[in-house]
């Protein structure tokens, strides 16, 4: 279990907290001296928010999904301490959108409420080797620390387009009123240091 909130909450190391792994739970099947693993992760969110009448409303919701799925290796260091290493495999999903009413225009009728809404998703796949340290603190709980480093390559899309437009208001600016249509594809290489402390439990 990823408790490295938790860690933060009593004890300051004179800065802010920071994470770099995603994965809330995890499971490793240790075989001898090797573990087959997996790590998941889900959330997802929901507001709808009007600060005053006179404000726009908004409305975003979205989710994310995170899968590891990796086998590692592991060598003793002593009877508390061991070392392991191995290979991951992932897979990231997630999707977001928002819905916003605003005013536009003016003129004779006045200001008038249009609705943009935008929504993005990002598909992401890769992998690579891991590394990390354990310490048992007794027979049934531990603690480790990982780095890892992930070659992946992700799909990003992007859809902005706007409901309840006048025609009149839609013809006077064409170019504002369009719907946009984006994908950019990325392949990149990271290295994520071990900043993140797991609880394990053993069973």
């Amino acid at each position: 279990m990823n408790a490295t909130g938790f860690v933060s909450n009593y004890f300051s190391f004179g800065g802010n907290t920071f994470s770099n792994n995603p994965y809330i739970l995890g499971y490793k099947r240790i075989i001898k001296n090797s573990a087959f693993r997996v790590g998941v992760n889900y959330s997802l969110f929901n507001t709808n928010r009007q600060v005053n009448p006179q404000q726009p409303r908004s409305y975003n919701q979205g989710s994310r999904f995170d899968l590891r799925i990796g086998y590692e290796g592991r060598k003793f260091l002593s009877p508390k301490w061991f070392w392991f290493y191995g290979l991951d495999v992932t897979r990231l999903a997630s999707q977001s959108s928002s819905k916003t009413t605003q005013k536009f225009g003016g003129g004779i009728t006045g200001p008038v409420d249009v609705t943009n809404i935008s929504s993005s998703s990002n598909i992401s796949s890769g992998g690579g080797p891991i590394t990390g340290l354990q310490w048992n603190i007794s027979k049934r709980i531990a603690v480790l620390a990982e780095a890892r480093a992930y070659l992946l390559y992700s799909e990003n899309r992007s859809n902005t387009k706007w409901e309840d437009v006048p025609e009149n208001i839609r013809i006077m600016n064409p170019t504002i009123f369009e719907e946009r249509n984006n994908v950019d594809y990325i392949t990149d290489f990271r290295i994520f240091l071990p900043l993140d402390v797991f609880v394990v439990f053993k069973f």
